[in-house]
């Protein structure tokens, strides 16, 4: 969901502009909102400019970030906290990306000297486009390695969560303004791409092997991001289904309860107020009548003919 014109403006408006900017320093990109509302706080296209190359020369992926950032990073740190309500900075910064776009103020940065030194990028995924970017940016010519469209597990999450036209214009931006190469297909072995003529190689291949639940009857489990992969492939409609884990998993049951599961349950060790999802996300489940056993882990996952039959869990 993004800000009205008037809900921006409102929310820029809102910023102190803190000497200190403690939203600057809780945001691991080092991107500072307090900067970026300042710039566009007249609303000109050219200021939306502007707040966008502030925006996008912190973090390549700005666009993105701003409409799946969590909001124990700046949101917290805002000092609008202690008057009323912290500033809504991701939703901020999403719209400012946009709003250049819609007005054709995409920032443009100038390309750096080549010094003749190539780089690979092994992941297309958010870190190792990052590091593409910012290797572009220091002068090497890099070719990013990935039999997978850019984007990496950005591409699995959910529209409700993730605009597609977002995530495209992001990817899109950044391919052609910094010419990143993307070579589809299975990277060598370091050692290959080095004796190859590469000056050095960046492993980004993100975190794909999930924890495995090592309990009695697990063999049945579904474990992963298939769900999210292929939804198409999953024939959910009318059963129970039981998630364990915390923003893969919500994502997941948002996908199980709209492939028609009856009944869809997430079991947390955490607390409702300590799950790593937004305010928003969580309503969003609710919303869709996702029920939750939290403070639950799972003991044994009981199974007759090769389907599972039930659960036993025990709280913690």
């Amino acid at each position: 969901m993004f800000l009205t014109d008037a809900q921006l403006m409102s929310e820029i408006r809102r910023c102190e502009f803190c000497a200190e900017k403690p939203c600057q320093t809780a945001c691991p990109c080092d991107c500072s909102p307090a900067d970026f509302m300042m710039a566009a706080a007249q609303g000109r296209p050219s200021d939306f400019k502007r707040a966008a190359g502030i925006i996008l020369s912190s973090n390549p992926l700005g666009g993105i970030c701003g409409s799946v950032c969590p909001d124990y990073h700046c949101v917290q740190a805002c000092s609008r906290e202690k008057f009323d309500s912290p500033i809504r900075i991701p939703e901020v910064q999403a719209a400012i990306v946009r709003k250049a776009r819609e007005l054709g103020q995409v920032p443009q940065f100038t390309p750096a000297a080549k010094h003749g030194l190539k780089v690979a990028v092994v992941g297309g995924g958010p870190a190792g486009i990052g590091a593409a970017v910012t290797l572009t940016q220091l002068g090497y010519e890099v070719d990013v390695f990935d039999p997978e469209p850019l984007g990496g597990q950005a591409n699995l999450i959910p529209g409700e969560r993730l605009d597609r036209g977002v995530l495209s214009a992001d990817l899109i931006y950044l391919t052609e303004v910094f010419q990143l190469s993307h070579i589809t297909q299975k990277a060598p072995s370091g050692k290959e791409l080095l004796a190859s003529g590469y000056a050095a190689v960046v492993l980004a291949g993100g975190l794909n092997d999930p924890i495995r639940l090592n309990i009695p009857g697990d063999e049945t489990a579904i474990y992963g991001m298939d769900i999210l992969r292929n939804p198409g492939c999953w024939l959910f409609e009318g059963k129970r289904i039981a998630l364990v884990g915390g923003a893969i998993a919500a994502d997941q049951a948002l996908t199980a309860k709209k492939l028609g599961a009856a009944h869809v349950e997430m079991i947390t060790l955490e607390a409702w107020h300590e799950m790593p999802l937004t305010e928003d996300e969580k309503r969003g489940l609710i919303e869709a009548g996702i029920e939750f056993s939290p403070r639950t882990r799972i003991s044994e996952i009981i199974n007759a003919n090769g389907k599972t039959t039930a659960i036993r869990t025990r709280r913690v």
